[in-house]
């Protein structure tokens, strides 16, 4: 069991799998979800879903900041629905799968990547 927050409560992570194949969900809407950059430059999304879904994404290959999509190297696309995830207990999830995942050490970018998306996304 993992502590999150104070350690009042903590967090097991179980029925590990990996997420269906593309051709079964090509699009993904998410609501809560941060972004980070490793050292070698390559930036993943994690995520926490409905249900209590957590996921690290392959690699981003592409955005279309017009459309809030990133595409990872996997060819999956997934639809941001809204800005990074600030409430305190989901960031915890977030960042702890993360880490659990391999992406300990990396830099959270979602401030700066949400802020350029909607740069973007408001010119004419």
């Amino acid at each position: 069991m993992i502590p999150i927050g104070n350690g009042a409560f903590g967090l097991t992570f179980a029925n590990e799998r990996d997420a269906p194949g593309v051709e079964q969900e090509e699009r993904v809407d998410v609501m809560s979800w941060r972004m980070c950059r490793l050292p070698s430059g390559d930036v993943h999304l994690s995520i926490w879903r409905e249900g209590g879904v957590a996921r690290v994404t392959s690699a981003l290959a592409s955005a279309d900041p017009a459309m809030c999509l990133v595409r990872t190297s996997s060819g999956r696309q997934y639809r941001l629905l809204a800005g990074p995830e600030v409430h305190p207990t989901n960031r915890e999830v977030i960042e702890v799968n993360a880490a659990r995942s391999g992406l300990s050490g990396a830099a959270d970018i979602s401030d700066l990547f949400w802020s350029k998306l909607s740069a973007v996304k408001l010119q004419p």
